[in-house]
């Protein structure tokens, strides 16, 4: 029971609805285009970005932890029990289960090439090196002020990309612009954790981005990623890159609003859950807009 618990831990499955949400919006985008959507094409791809999603996460417990970063009394054993910390799950056993794991989404990607979407290996396999060097070596995206461009690349053009690109066998740029704001909300949740974490990073030597520039600078960083996924669905529609019901994602802007004026304030161990939260149903409005 506690082993499965542990792979429930690592896996963090609570945090899928953001993937689900990128490859959502990136699909019906294909559909608004070009007024056809293959459900099965849809799967595979969804399978394989949430099997990439859950790479990222039980690969960064192993790393952080093999790193000393996640130990007893970082924060992060507060909002949660760390499968590793915790003692559920060893690290031979996490690293095992990210072996099954990126299996999973290797075999998505077969399988969408057998079908004709050769670049879907290719595509994968980038996803899945930014996904791992998020926090293992050479790389180490997040501990050198990297950790939020990776995860903006990753759930904006990455993930939108590669689902406009199952849907239609077509490589376009639309897809890229269409994924500004879901990828910075995404983007979002990482830097109000890293200012929640500021001074437990800083103490151990961690250097995220929000050590290098500071709270204050992070904080005004955080307001512009929300700003931006409400100033771009505007700017997408008069450009005609998208048609005026993306607009409808702007109804949760006094939800925004309500967050950024509680986290100038202080912010919370609740600030990331609550980000991802607004996250979610902006993405899931929006993707539904991009259909119509």
């Amino acid at each position: 029971m506690s082993r499965s618990l542990g792979f429930f831990l690592a896996l963090r499955p609570w945090s899928f609805p953001m993937t689900i949400a990128a490859i959502t919006a990136g699909s019906l985008y294909a559909y608004g285009v070009t007024g056809s959507f293959d459900i099965t094409i849809y799967l595979l791809t969804l399978a394989g970005a949430v099997a990439l999603h859950a790479f990222v996460n039980i690969t960064n417990d192993y790393f952080d932890t093999l790193y000393g970063v996640d130990r007893p009394g970082a924060p992060t054993t507060r909002y949660r029990p760390h499968p590793i910390v915790s003692g559920l799950l060893t690290p031979s056993q996490t690293l095992i289960a990210s072996a099954v794991i990126f299996a999973i989404a290797l075999s998505s990607g077969i399988a969408l090439t057998l079908i004709d979407r050769w670049l879907s290996i290719p595509l994968g396999l980038l996803g899945a090196l930014v996904a791992l060097e998020y926090t293992a070596p050479p790389a180490r995206f997040k501990y050198r002020g990297l950790g939020e461009l990776g995860v903006f690349a990753m759930w904006g053009p990455l993930m939108h990309l590669g689902a406009f690109y199952t849907q239609t066998g077509l490589i376009d740029l639309r897809p890229i612009a269409i994924s500004i704001p879901i990828g910075s909300l995404v983007a979002s949740v990482l830097v109000i954790d890293s200012i929640r974490d500021y001074e437990f990073d800083r103490s151990s030597g961690i250097r995220t981005l929000t050590v290098i520039i500071g709270k204050e600078k992070a904080f005004k960083l955080y307001i512009a990623l929300i700003a931006l996924a409400y100033i771009a669905p505007p700017a997408l529609a008069l450009a005609g890159v998208a048609r005026p019901w993306i607009l409808a994602a702007l109804v949760t802007l006094p939800r925004a609003l309500q967050l950024v004026r509680w986290f100038s304030k202080e912010v919370p161990d609740t600030a990331a859950p609550f980000t991802a939260q607004l996250t979610i149903i902006y993405g899931i409005i929006y993707s539904v807009s991009l259909a119509i």
